[in-house]
């Protein structure tokens, strides 16, 4: 077993993940919306991820039945029911909580090998295409509104596309290779739940790739040594930062293979999974949406394989 595997294997098997997926699970069945699947963990696009959570996290320790209930849910009226509303209500979730559909509906494709949901699907992506294409915005944007994340969920669903493909990585190349915000901003006021830095490394990584990464990591002055986990947090949004930071030092990782950003990696993740302790009873400012961001980090570490990460530098 090599380092990232002994790493790995122990977040996974840490007591708090079980107790992150029955509560993932009891948030996503409250009727906290109209909605007629994504009703739950009190609104429309943590009631997405939560569903994602459930459905990605088979490696993380969830049971067949609970892989089984979400597919089901998947694959019912209601699903076609939420792409009616989405498309009626052209603004609504767009793009933050549609790029969560299309991470939802690629972790179902790649678990199932189903497709025959991807005609339902395809009008959520178009939009998410457009926006992504016509906005101004850049990887120094905040939160919802930050393109990193449409994009890469956007790049992920137009496998084997290669025209759509193209234009993708025309259009990263051009915007998302520039000089990233600073580790440092994360700790400021009013704290956010994207580290900007983390999610536009985390872009490069899983789209144009390690090398574009690990180039991308050598004109930047960072050690990953000298970057401490958030302790003092500013806002119910800060809560999520660690983890985000965790998906962005993973990518570096598998684009280097230095210890160091696993290091850090699992510094992060670890933080991240101590707010249970504290939070776990706060379902607004922790409990319908923080678990999932975590389950993200040692999803991505948990589903790549060790030949992928930690070795030479790709």
């Amino acid at each position: 077993m090599n380092e990232a595997q002994r790493v790995i294997s122990n977040l996974v098997n840490h007591e708090v993940v079980g107790r992150l997926l029955d509560g993932v699970e009891a948030e996503v069945i409250r009727q906290d919306t109209a909605h007629g699947l994504f009703h739950g963990s009190w609104d429309w696009h943590s009631a997405v991820h939560g569903h994602w959570a459930l459905l990605a996290s088979g490696s993380l320790g969830a049971t067949h039945g609970e892989l089984h209930w979400v597919t089901q849910r998947l694959r019912s009226d209601a699903l076609s029911a939420e792409v009616e509303h989405l498309l009626a209500h052209p603004e609504f979730e767009l793009p933050y909580g549609r790029a969560w559909l299309l991470a939802l509906m690629n972790t179902y494709e790649r678990l199932t090998l189903d497709t025959s949901l991807r005609s339902t699907i395809e009008p959520i992506a178009r939009s998410v295409y457009d926006w992504c294409t016509q906005t101004p915005l850049g990887p120094e944007a905040q939160e919802y509104q930050n393109p990193c994340w449409p994009l890469l969920h956007l790049w992920n669903w137009s496998r084997g596309e290669g025209h759509l493909r193209d234009s993708l990585e025309t259009l990263i190349r051009q915007r998302f290779l520039v000089p990233p915000s600073s580790l440092q901003s994360d700790a400021e006021r009013p704290g956010a739940f994207f580290s900007r830095w983390a999610l536009q490394a985390h872009l490069i990584e899983r789209t144009i790739g390690p090398h574009a990464l690990a180039s991308w990591l050598e004109e930047r002055d960072v050690n990953p040594e000298q970057i401490q986990v958030i302790t003092s947090f500013h806002s119910a949004h800060h809560l999520g930062t660690n983890a985000t930071r965790a998906w962005g030092f993973w990518s570096a990782y598998c684009a280097t293979g230095e210890p160091r950003w696993l290091t850090a990696y699992e510094r992060h993740v670890r933080a991240s999974l101590k707010l249970h302790e504290t939070w776990a009873d706060d379902r607004e400012a922790y409990g319908h949406w923080v678990p999932q961001f975590t389950l993200y980090a040692m999803s991505l570490a948990a589903e790549d394989s060790p030949e992928s990460c930690g070795g030479e530098p790709k």
